[in-house]
């Protein structure tokens, strides 16, 4: 009988194509492995040196590539995005160290460390993540992953002057508008619309017009205290966002949920400002770089404070670039509540790294590396959904996610010595027992489980599994 992971893995990439049935075959049984034991190397995960050797082969085949093992994954995200009439489309970057995988060819540039400034070499990854207007993560929408050439170095003003004059597509922020548009012409259904979540590093122009011309709607966290409001393009300051933001009256209080620097939640009491603004052209950019394209843009400002933040914590100021309707305040606290889903993002690249432990893979060359970092984001958004699911849909059946075999014996295990209950547990309740198995109290006064406790305990109840139908196999023989 298949197990939870083998049943997920054939609906999620039932219409995988990598050029032959056998290596379709071969690679859900490798991915549904490695969801039952993400946090272990290929040789742990796929154990007898018959599947090591057919997974290292199938990693390393011309007809497999990152694009096509996340396309069918895609196209499951966009159905779950099709029953929700909101969607948030969250991106970001991050870096995957493999400094000490000094075999690896291929590598790029992500950085400098120590007082030698030793250069550090590894891949960058982009990704739009789908959440939910409740925070349910649905899945990746698009991600690319490539090797920086270059090294940063620390740039002069005359640097920096030749570097703003390049054009977009000649710069790395060009992954932005590259996955604005690849998020933007998915076949999603009509009556869902998307909403593109950034922080600070995407507060281009380029970006902010691109979404407002494919009329989509943003909120993007502002980094540039920029001249707004001015009448021509070539007038030099008039005044700043920040200076006028300031002076608008406070139009409401809300309190959020924020990631703390002890990386778990607190609650945050903001008092909020909005103000609407013009912005032209960056005054120092050659017309041709933005393709003669120079529309002022009519944009709206959401300036929220914490109000006297805890002893210990940053106090929470941001200033969000939106073209949604914020005149009241149901659809203000909307706006604030969605950015603060950025975080899933983060906690993405957290489980992707730390649950799913890429950057401890020892892979010989890049491409390889990345053939397995898209296998293994489609495995840590689905460690991340179950972690999730929990507190979204508390009520629906365990059986969504587990086999009856599967949660009869996280029952067993879990409570010793009580009968087993005639009808399944709850996805709360399975979610909480799993957490404990690996290492989670649950006691009254405890937080919910976080992701680290549910995703090791998941991997004790795979592991359990695993035992079981080994035993059965050798009694029934």
């Amino acid at each position: 009988m298949d197990c939870s992971a083998i049943i997920w893995a054939k609906q999620e990439f039932a219409r995988l194509s990598l050029g032959d049935k056998r290596r379709d075959k071969r690679f859900v049984n490798v991915i549904s492995q490695m969801m039952q034991q993400s946090e272990h190397s290929i040789c742990r995960a796929q154990g007898v040196w018959k599947n090591i050797k057919a997974t290292y082969r199938l990693l390393d085949s011309e007809e497999v590539s990152a694009d096509k093992i996340l396309s069918p994954h895609i196209e499951k995200t966009v159905e779950r995005c099709s029953q929700e009439k909101i969607i948030l489309a969250i991106q970001d970057t991050t870096c995957l160290n493999y400094t000490k995988r000094e075999k690896t060819h291929g590598l790029g540039f992500i950085g400098v460390r120590g007082k030698n400034k030793k250069r550090v070499k590894g891949l960058q990854m982009h990704t739009t993540l789908a959440v939910s207007t409740e925070g349910e993560p649905l899945g990746i929408l698009h991600q690319e992953t490539w090797a920086r050439l270059h090294q940063r170095r620390h740039r002069t003003k005359k640097d920096q002057y030749q570097h703003r004059l390049l054009p977009i597509k000649e710069k790395e922020s060009c992954k932005w508008v590259h996955s604005l548009f690849e998020v933007s012409f998915l076949p999603l259904s009509e009556d869902t619309k998307i909403i593109h979540i950034a922080d600070r590093e995407s507060d281009l122009y380029e970006f902010l017009r691109d979404i407002i011309d494919l009329e989509g709607s943003m909120i993007i966290r502002a980094n540039h205290d920029r001249n707004i409001n001015k009448k021509k393009r070539s007038d030099y300051a008039t005044e700043r966002l920040w200076t006028y933001m300031e002076k608008q009256p406070c139009v409401g209080k809300s309190e959020v949920e924020v990631l703390g620097s002890n990386h778990q939640l607190r609650k945050a009491r903001l008092k909020i400002a909005v103000g609407s603004f013009t912005l032209h052209p960056p005054r120092n950019i050659s017309p041709k770089l933005l393709d003669n394209n120079l529309r002022v843009l009519s944009l709206k400002a959401v300036f929220i404070k914490e109000v006297r933040p805890p002893k210990g914590e940053k106090c929470v100021e941001w200033m969000l670039l939106t073209n949604l309707d914020v005149s009241e305040g149901k659809k203000l606290k909307d706006v604030i509540r969605w950015y603060t889903y950025r975080w899933n993002i983060e906690l993405f690249h957290k489980v992707l790294k730390s649950g799913c432990s890429v950057e401890k893979c020892q892979l010989r060359t890049a491409e390889r590396l990345k053939n397995f970092i898209a296998m293994m984001s489609v495995v840590a958004w689905r460690l991340f959904w179950l972690s999730r699911t929990g507190r979204i849909h508390p009520l629906k059946l365990c059986t969504e996610i587990l086999t009856e075999k599967e949660w009869k014996l996280l029952f067993i295990q879990t409570n010793a010595g009580k009968p087993l209950p005639k009808n399944p547990l709850t996805v709360k309740e399975s979610i909480l027992l799993i957490a404990k198995l690996g290492g989670y109290l649950g006691r009254h006064s405890d937080a919910p489980p976080g992701m680290i406790s549910v995703w090791r305990g998941w991997m004790a109840l795979m592991e359990s599994e695993k035992v079981m139908n080994t035993l059965e196999a050798y009694s029934y023989g």
